[in-house]
């Protein structure tokens, strides 16, 4: 089994970034985000942690504007919990780097519902089964692409102020 893990950040209407990987088991491998074993749970706070880490690492800037707040959204509760630092029976690893990532940031945890037909949260799907084909899992028929194309991990030139991580 493998699993992947994506996510899309968004200013306003407008995506900024979007990136996606599989998840890594082997804890030498500096991908490694600190799950035991492939799960959804796995995938859904190795986004979170990926999208934090990615927010830390702008600095209040996104194309040369500053904003000054982000809000991650994903669709899984578990993962929003964990983030928020409670204590999971598995991938506690993970889940404490995440809580730390989230403080570090100062960034704000949303939610949404999964396969509601939300725009940023299929492309942030379409994202996952691109990283679990990454990992050499097949591909999901996704039930929307909603593909925008840019380049994976890199950020958008001249993007407006505010991050929203989908």
């Amino acid at each position: 089994m493998s699993s992947g893990w994506g996510w899309v950040a968004v200013i306003g209407t407008q995506e900024v970034q979007r990136c996606h990987g599989p998840v890594v088991m082997n804890r030498r491998d500096p991908r490694w985000t600190g799950c035991q074993f492939h799960s959804n749970n796995a995938a859904e706070i190795s986004a979170l942690i990926s999208a934090a880490e990615w927010v830390a690492s702008l600095d209040g800037r996104v194309g040369g504007q500053q904003f000054s707040s982000a809000v991650i959204i994903p669709d899984s509760w578990w993962a929003i919990r964990a983030a928020k630092g409670a204590s999971p029976r598995f991938h506690r690893a993970a889940a404490g780097r995440a809580a730390q990532a989230v403080r570090a940031g100062g960034i704000k945890l949303g939610w949404i519902k999964g396969h509601s037909g939300h725009v940023w949260n299929d492309v942030a799907d379409f994202q996952a089964n691109e990283g679990r084909v990454q990992a050499g899992g097949r591909r999901q028929q996704p039930t929307v692409d909603r593909t925008v194309h840019l380049p994976a991990c890199g950020p958008r030139p001249g993007a407006p102020p505010h991050a929203g991580v989908t």
